[in-house]
């Protein structure tokens, strides 16, 4: 305000310009700015020469260009566009970014940030405004990645939020049922504690399952019971058991087969897995005899040769066992049999004839003496036949079993004395599996032993001499009982070799204690062994030539009792031939 100079009128004081009042006072030209205050508090009062007229800004706090929409005029219309002057990050003009707060970045409410990603027309979930109410208004899709999931969309059984509408799988009338892939606690037809699975509808749920056990039930819905098992609990099926027989065996607690079990069979073997066969006993009733038919038939050994005698009735055969020629001879023939040994007792008869031997005097005065040197031997046993040495009677060492030794000289092979001291007769004989063979304990009184004191071959009546210059034949008949221990009856020791010697004299012998054969030990080998040897020069006697004897033997298996049912295959025999009847 000041001074303008004189003036009769304000007319005359005008300069004008927009923004200065003039007037004139007392003849003198005075001009003040022009008044532009709208008396309201938050404005910033100006006057604009250049638009002449008074300018009333809103306050641009944060400096973002824009004035505060807070700011009124006395019509209360904002003065400014700035929705937030505290934030320079909103003002009118800038972009609207997608964000959940709804953070208004161009102040306009009514904008989101405009995503749509998946083209379904439907901004995202994830893009808000806030609205003067001050509610957050969101777009509508809840997958702005699927342009299949949206508010319009169908629901179905897939654990998606297809609609949008907050509520997954709901399919009926909004009802959520269950979701797909949900499961839950159940018990199952089985009773035990399992799952059930929402079905492929989402209207319902599956079967209630569990893994699967050892129930005999089927834990696991798929149709099978106890299929990770090896069998079903309580299932039985045919199988063979260790004895060759069929049987069945069930299924035990673990869903594994147990041991397989069949009724019991007679063939020494337990079926029934009891842990013995001795309930098979009553089963066993084959019987069967027969006779040595032809000695061809049969595997010789050593010294051994068949002879055929030419008899009419075509069955008389023997075999040599022994020609009495060669030193330390030793001979045997085998019959072969499948039989077993049985619950009852096996009896054989041998017959052997033993032919003398002369030669002329040594020298003048000195007496001719000629001496029976050697024996033979009836074996019963199983392993391979063979040839043994003389000190063996010419039993192998490949069999175990039972035999009755007959001796024209004494082979003492337990004492190892060889050649024989003096004569001895009858003696049964226990065979180990090794080889080893020892004398059976005898029960009855000792029987006189033939000695064959003098030149007798046999005593007895009847007995032929081998004094003189004829040569004379005897005939030697043997028969071995042989009854097996019964493992039925523990207490009782039922094993017993029985022997009966005839040559003009029978005694009768019965061996116990022979741990020889158990029942059912098999298949057999009956055998006939005999030894023979020669020697010279007696120490303190004359001299001498002791020669062994020519054997010749047949042999008949009087009776085979209480055996398993066959096919008992026999040996060929020489007067007759049967098998027993088999239940």
């Amino acid at each position: 305000m000041g001074d303008a100079g004189a003036c009769a009128d304000d007319a005359a004081c005008d300069d004008g310009l927009f923004c200065t009042t003039d007037r004139c006072e007392a003849g003198r030209c005075r001009t003040e700015p022009t008044s532009c205050d709208d008396a309201i508090a938050c404005t910033t009062d100006s006057c604009s020469e250049a638009d002449r007229r008074c300018l009333h800004a809103a306050p641009d706090l944060d400096r973002d260009g824009a004035g505060d929409r807070a700011c009124v005029d006395d019509r209360g219309m904002p003065l400014g566009e700035d929705c937030d002057d505290g934030d320079a990050t909103r003002a009118p003009g800038l972009i609207e970014l997608c964000d959940a707060m709804g953070h208004d970045e161009d102040c306009d409410p009514a904008t989101r940030g405009g995503t749509d990603a998946d083209g379904d027309l439907f901004e995202s979930r994830a893009c808000c405004a806030m609205l003067a109410s001050g509610t957050l208004s969101c777009g509508e899709d809840c997958r702005d990645d699927d342009s299949s999931i949206h508010p319009t969309s169908p629901e179905v059984c897939n654990a998606i939020d297809d609609d949008c509408d907050g509520r997954t799988d709901d399919i009926i009338d909004g009802t959520v049922i269950c979701e797909s892939g949900q499961h839950r606690p159940c018990t199952t037809s089985c009773g035990l504690t399992g799952t059930q699975a929402c079905n492929d509808s989402c209207l319902g749920w599956d079967t209630c399952v569990a893994a699967e056990v050892c129930n005999g039930c089927d834990d696991d819905n798929d149709g099978a019971d106890d299929e990770d098992f090896e069998c079903v609990l309580g299932a039985s099926s045919a199988c063979t058991t260790t004895c060759g027989t069929t049987g069945t065996h069930l299924c035990d607690a673990t869903c594994a087969f147990s041991t397989c079990e069949a009724s019991e069979a007679c063939n020494y073997c337990d079926d029934d897995g009891d842990g013995n066969y001795f309930e098979e006993r009553p089963l066993a009733t084959f019987t069967a005899t027969g006779a040595f038919r032809r000695c061809t038939d049969h595997p010789v050994f050593g010294g051994a040769t068949c002879d055929t005698l030419g008899r009419p009735d075509g069955y008389d055969e023997w075999a040599t066992l022994t020609d009495g020629t060669a030193d330390g001879q030793a001979g045997a023939i085998w019959f072969a049999t499948d039989w077993r040994l049985g619950w009852g007792a096996t009896e054989i008869a041998m017959e052997l004839e033993a032919t003398a031997i002369t030669t002329s005097p040594t020298g003048p005065g000195i007496p001719r003496l000629e001496q029976v040197l050697g024996g033979w031997a009836m074996v019963v046993g199983r392993g391979t036949p063979g040839v043994g040495t003389p000190g063996r009677y010419a039993i192998p060492t490949t069999i175990e079993g039972v035999a009755a030794r007959w001796s024209w000289s004494q082979f003492d092979e337990e004492a190892g004395m060889y050649p024989p001291s003096d004569n001895e007769g009858v003696r049964g004989l226990a065979i180990a599996a090794d080889g080893t063979i020892r004398l059976a304990a005898s029960t009855s009184t000792m029987f006189e032993r033939y000695r064959f004191t003098g030149d007798p071959l046999m005593s007895g009546p009847g007995a032929q001499t081998f004094d003189g210059p004829a040569s004379g034949t005897r005939t030697q008949r043997m028969v071995l009982r042989y009854t097996p221990d019964d493992p039925s009856t523990p207490a009782a020791d039922e094993e017993s070799l029985a022997i009966v010697a005839t040559a003009g004299l029978t005694t009768t012998h019965t061996y116990l204690d022979l741990n020889a054969l158990p029942v059912g030990a098999g298949p057999l080998w009956v055998g006939l062994v005999a030894t023979s040897f020669t020697r010279t020069g007696v120490p303190g006697q004359p001299p001498t030539r002791v020669v062994g004897v020519p054997v010749r033997a047949r042999a008949h298996i009087e009776h085979f009792t209480a055996g398993c049912c066959g096919p008992p295959t026999l040996v060929t025999y020489m007067t007759s031939s049967r098998a027993g009847v088999c239940p």
